[in-house]
């Protein structure tokens, strides 16, 4: 439909002076010719299909098409003032259809001020995920020294190397990895932004393996004190199956339980006191679930589908 609106707006003057979404009120759709019509009768208004932000240049397109009229190709529609730009959203900033970036470059800087290094990557990855940036390039650029002020520190301690130093160009890398860290915990990655860089960093720890790094970064302090606590909470019967279910693990026999119980007998209470008894071990737990709503009760946990690539079979 929208290319056939290209071919109608080259044929047609009336054409030219309707935008995409108000194309209908003079213009029918023919399913059959695959083509667009003069209307002979009634009144009709223009839908069109909403399209996220997130899913970036379709939104773009999008809107453009709501402000365009008599857009002959996907090039014209990008060209304002006779510069073809080689984005829709740098049309649409050209435009002025777009606000700038001054909040969120003004939001970093304040946190700047008291939060930590890893906090800032945090916000930036929250903001490139959740905020219409416009351009997380120019937002990265700005505040990228910020936002690793804590790497060397922390690479330092990780390869127990107190003499460990970064190019600036490793030092970018390595921010960029552990921005990427936090999009993928939440389902996105660096690719969902192409004016951002590919992080060229390869962790040595562990061979490389994020899920292995990531299991063994719980804090050992706050699982012990967690786990004592809850194991002197447990009653009788939670008891027995948390420690008939360690024995079976420390001897390494391997056998799978089914812990039964009515809601709000504390199935979950058992299920988190083990995790947080053998974290604290240094032990690899993948606690999974089969809902969302389940695995919110285990800590730093996912759904099985997502833990291990489960196919849904989706149905209407």
């Amino acid at each position: 439909m929208l290319i056939e609106w290209f071919k109608t707006n080259q044929e047609s003057e009336v054409a030219r002076s309707l935008a995409f979404d108000q194309f209908p009120q003079q213009w029918v759709w023919n399913w059959k010719l695959k083509r667009w019509t003069m209307r002979k009768r009634g009144f009709a208004i223009g839908r069109m299909y909403y399209a996220h932000p997130t899913l970036n240049e379709c939104y773009y397109l999008r809107m453009l098409l709501n402000c365009v009229k008599g857009t002959t190709s996907y090039k014209h529609l990008r060209t304002v003032d006779g510069i073809e730009h080689d984005t829709f959203k740098d049309a649409c900033i050209t435009m002025g259809l777009l606000i700038d970036d001054n909040e969120w470059h003004q939001a970093l800087e304040e946190a700047d001020v008291w939060a930590s290094g890893r906090q800032l990557r945090d916000m930036f990855a929250s903001t490139l995920m959740f905020c219409e940036v416009m351009n997380p390039r120019q937002l990265w650029d700005a505040h990228w020294e910020s936002l690793s002020d804590d790497i060397e520190t922390m690479t330092r301690h990780e390869c127990a190397n107190p003499a460990v130093t970064f190019s600036e160009d490793a030092l970018k890398d390595r921010e960029l990895y552990e921005i990427d860290q936090v999009l993928m915990h939440n389902g996105h990655h660096l690719e969902d932004f192409p004016t951002l860089s590919k992080s060229n960093y390869i962790p040595s720890v562990h061979g490389g393996n994020r899920l292995v790094q990531e299991k063994l970064a719980y804090d050992q302090h706050s699982l012990t004190t967690d786990a004592d606590n809850a194991e002197d909470r447990l009653n009788d019967d939670q008891r027995s199956a948390h420690e008939i279910i360690l024995n079976v693990m420390t001897n390494k026999e391997g056998k799978l339980f089914f812990v039964y119980g009515s809601g709000g007998t504390g199935k979950t209470f058992v299920w988190t006191t083990l995790l947080s008894h053998l974290r604290r071990q240094g032990k690899i737990m993948l606690a999974v679930a089969p809902s969302g709503i389940a695995f919110l009760l285990l800590l730093g946990d996912k759904t099985a589908h997502s833990r291990f690539k489960i196919l849904i079979d989706l149905h209407d």
